[in-house]
């Protein structure tokens, strides 16, 4: 399955949650995981993604300009940049420190670029933070409402 091309199953052990899922303390965490194991795993429904009830569309609905795929909307859509600005200074250092990864991966698997644990533990914080408040916006601004609000900047 190419959507699974930003896991690093190399990580995954049958006794280690994956990164995605440590430390998440209450039901918002736990959301923030979820949406951004669907965006991992490439089942949250992009523009770009086919999905059961809905022809697919390519063409981002808020920017209109490229295609919607998981790159464009968590890095390049310009109608988010406004939440992804809060958030997306730590990854684009990273990108310049490991040149060999795109932006999109580290966000989406830090562990590929940090190997301190607790540099790792806080960037996954971050990177579920960012895709959630990427996620609610989305949610609005395509005229829906986010059951969960985040309040919290990095």
């Amino acid at each position: 399955m190419s959507s699974l091309k930003y896991v690093k199953l190399d990580d995954c052990k049958p006794d280690r949650l994956h990164d995605i899922w440590q430390h998440n303390n209450d039901p918002l965490d736990a959301h923030r995981a979820t949406v951004k194991a669907r965006i991992l795993l490439k089942r949250y429904p992009l523009g770009g993604a086919s999905f059961a009830g809905r022809k697919k569309q390519p063409i981002c609905a808020l920017c209109r300009t490229e295609e919607e795929t998981t790159e464009h909307f968590l890095v390049v859509c310009e109608a988010l940049n406004e939440k992804r600005k809060l958030y997306f200074k730590h990854y684009q250092e990273l990108a310049i420190e490991a040149p060999t990864l795109d932006v999109a991966q580290i966000v989406l698997t830090p562990r590929c670029a940090v190997k301190d644990p607790g540099r790792l533990h806080s960037l996954e914080r971050a990177s579920r933070e960012m895709i959630f408040a990427l996620h609610s916006r989305r949610s609005i601004l395509l005229g829906g409402d986010s059951r969960y609000t985040s309040t919290k900047k990095p």
